[in-house]
């Protein structure tokens, strides 16, 4: 946490940089962002009666965000600098102003609090029918939510990254297909269904802000957004069992960087890169795949002809080719974990 001083050099600093326009944009940023490394999960106790500096400068001994006092004057900006609800908060380091105050927003988790289990993989019609048995509502009720929200004032708010429905494919199921992310998750008693969705769309957030900061630089500079990793891991959880599911993310990002189409199970996807939406539900670990895959220089990847929770892996076209027409046998269960990557 900063001292006296230096917080008045702070405010100097931020003051200096509203005066100095483009160039205070840019310092004015880099005090709404953490100085520390991001991704590490991490819970934060918001106390009973907690003032807008306290719960600021509780955030940033917790290496949350960088600057309490930037973070204060962002959270009256949005007028919400009073508005934080005591409890325990799922959290992560490295956070930005904007996206620490979203994840406040959507409330704190509590011990009582309704678990829900989302598949992998869940289309959204499948996804939103498992919300309405898990939490009780009548069916439909979910679907009802997102397509027609009961405050127009108050609709449904995806993360800063996400595209813009008019980005996307028409249909409002298709443009938030893969907000929701699969997992089991802990939502607030008194949530409404739009509540529920938002607090989803919440979690979605909080993994995205989790991921390793530099795999995510490595990824920007191939042209590929959060929104693409997204994309990418829900063919990953549609095609491929979790623990493979680094080695193939590996292959697909090669597949894109070469301009070809992606292998999915067995055959390859209709056209060249990624579809225009996620497929279904993403999971954290497909998500982690996607953004960190296993660096091992294979190109050319096809399921296992007789065992095809297998992947072959291959270095060209002409090598899978023989690969698959005779292929090693199947991994033996008892010796080897099923699904795992079958060797060069």
């Amino acid at each position: 946490m900063l001292s006296s001083p230096t917080r008045r050099t702070v405010a100097l600093t931020l003051l200096l940089a509203v005066l100095l326009g483009g160039t205070g944009a840019a310092v004015w940023a880099s005090y709404q962002t953490s100085a520390y490394p991001g991704g590490i999960p991490t819970r934060v106790t918001i106390p009973e009666g907690a003032s807008g500096r306290t719960i600021a400068e509780q955030l940033e001994t917790s290496d949350v965000i960088r600057n309490a006092f930037a973070f204060r004057l962002v959270a009256r900006s949005q007028g919400v600098a009073d508005t934080v609800q005591a409890g325990t908060y799922q959290l992560a380091t490295g956070l930005s102003a904007d996206e620490a105050l979203a994840l406040l927003a959507a409330g704190p988790i509590t011990p009582e609090s309704p678990a829900v289990t989302i598949e992998r993989g869940s289309t959204m019609t499948a996804l939103l029918a498992q919300l309405d048995v898990q939490t009780s509502h009548p069916a439909g009720t979910h679907q009802q939510a997102l397509t027609t929200p009961p405050d127009p004032e108050n609709p449904l708010t995806p993360p800063y990254w996400w595209p813009q429905p008019a980005e996307l494919p028409h249909g409002t199921l298709q443009v938030y297909e893969g907000l929701f992310p699969a997992g089991t998750h802990q939502l607030r008693p008194d949530n409404t269904p739009h509540a529920n969705l938002q607090q989803l769309a919440g979690v979605t957030g909080t993994r995205v802000a989790a991921l390793d900061r530099q795999a995510l630089q490595t990824r920007a500079a191939a042209g590929q957004r959060h929104y693409d990793l997204i994309i990418l891991a829900s063919l990953l959880d549609q095609h491929v069992t979790p623990n493979q599911q680094r080695q193939i993310a590996e292959v697909l990002h090669h597949q894109l960087a070469a301009g070809q189409p992606l292998a999915t199970t067995g055959h390859n996807h209709p056209t060249v890169g990624l579809p225009p939406t996620p497929v279904g539900a993403v999971s954290e670990e497909a998500l982690a795949a996607a953004t960190n895959p296993t660096d091992h220089g294979f190109t050319h990847t096809k399921p296992h002809p007789t065992c095809p929770q297998h992947w072959l892996l291959a270095t060209d076209a002409d090598d899978l080719t023989r690969r698959h027409t005779t292929p090693p046998p199947c991994p033996d269960a008892t010796l080897r974990h099923p699904g795992t990557v079958l060797p060069r």
